[in-house]
């Protein structure tokens, strides 16, 4: 039987645009197995950013790759084209895909292939009735489901990223996962004495609509003092509407970020599609409450008024008034320690277990009888 310590296992992440969440899974998932981290599209940014002790490739280059990553459409058609055949990849005896881009692969007969779902495409499943108006839309989201599903049946085993992402899964592909949540550094992260001021953390796009919340505060809660740290194309946007009491930090170092959680009042988040959501627990790791739209799954992580609040969509400044009077049940104490069982090392131990099953699996049906017959 081939053993874990004998595979070879690369980790593929498709787009890299900047080093987000979904990155900083991908870079545990080769820390697991001491793997290659191989990305698609990917900015020199990126890649000036990954840990030292990772092992990581471009696949794609050139001016074409260049061109075609900040438009989501091109990129799609890109990576649907140039990620079925990817001879880099071939001679690995495990695959490990950490996004939506690399589905498109096509994987050599004997090779392993584990797909880590963080979520399907929103636009193409769950979010498709608030986006599919247009008829160019419902077209293009009807090729693209036609094209993607035989494609959802290559891995030997898909492993989602929450409860929520597990149920996607299930209603949109008819495919039965099992959960194992992404690793969250959770010992570095300390609560300190709480201060004053409020706190949120997400890239700066459009769909996390970070907008709402520096609106709410310059309009609603002049008196309270907000911090944004993040990057993205919104941010000098953010900037020109943010009013005195809302300071836009840009890209934060672990340290500040770390400072930042561990002495805030609370953070906020206002996206509404997390399929998990890695900033809630590293506030609770900090011994913050979390203010939330309750929505995706962020309104799982929440028990409302123990360690957060959770709110209507438009209702943010209702949460943060009820936060300023009542505040939550649970202590810093008691939140830090809810956010255990999101660990680091949970993360290594559970996914080198169902690396070990998929193994014996396929080392039972390639057995043979002495005479040479099939079993």
């Amino acid at each position: 039987m081939t053993s874990i310590t004998d595979a070879s296992v690369a980790v593929v992440h498709g787009t890299a645009l900047e080093r987000g969440g979904g990155v900083q899974v991908a870079e545990e998932l080769a820390r697991v197995f001491d793997a290659p981290l191989f990305f698609g599209l990917c900015t020199k940014a990126v890649e000036d950013r990954i840990s030292a002790d990772i092992e990581h490739h471009r696949l794609f280059q050139g001016m074409v790759s260049r061109f075609v990553r900040e438009k989501p459409f091109l990129r799609n058609l890109y990576q649907m084209g140039k990620f079925q055949h990817v001879p880099q990849l071939h001679d690995f005896d495990v695959i490990i895909q950490s996004d939506n881009g690399t589905s498109w692969y096509v994987p050599p007969e004997e090779q392993v292939l584990i797909r880590y779902v963080h979520s399907p495409p929103g636009p193409l499943y769950h979010r498709f009735p608030e986006v599919g108006y247009s008829k160019v839309t419902q077209l293009s989201a009807f090729i693209s489901r036609i094209l993607r599903q035989p494609y959802t049946q290559f891995p030997d085993v898909q492993v989602a990223n929450s409860e929520t992402t597990k149920r996607r899964m299930e209603k949109y592909f008819n495919i039965s996962t099992e959960v194992v949540y992404p690793p969250v550094n959770t010992g570095n992260y300390t609560p300190n004495e709480r201060e004053d001021f409020y706190f949120t953390l997400s890239r700066l796009t459009e769909a996390k609509s970070v907008d709402d919340i520096v609106k709410t505060f310059t309009n609603h809660h002049p008196e309270k003092q907000l911090i944004v740290g993040g990057s993205g194309p919104q941010e000098e946007y953010l900037r020109s509407i943010s009013g005195p009491n809302v300071e836009i930090r840009g890209w934060l170092s672990e340290e500040e970020k770390s400072g930042l959680m561990g002495s805030c009042a609370a953070m906020i988040l206002n996206s509404g599609n997390e399929s998990f959501g890695i900033v809630p627990i590293e506030a609770f790791a900090s011994g913050a409450p979390v203010i939330a739209l309750d929505q995706g799954h962020t309104r799982y992580q929440i028990r409302d008024g123990w360690n957060g609040i959770l709110y209507s969509k438009g209702r943010l400044s209702d949460a943060i008034d009820r936060f300023e009077e009542d505040g939550v049940a649970a202590t810093p104490s008691e939140i830090e320690l809810f956010a255990e069982r999101f660990s680091v090392d949970k993360f290594h131990d559970d996914f080198r277990e169902i690396l070990r099953r998929v193994l014996e699996s396929n080392d039972s049906c390639s057995s043979w009888k002495e005479d040479g017959e099939p079993v």
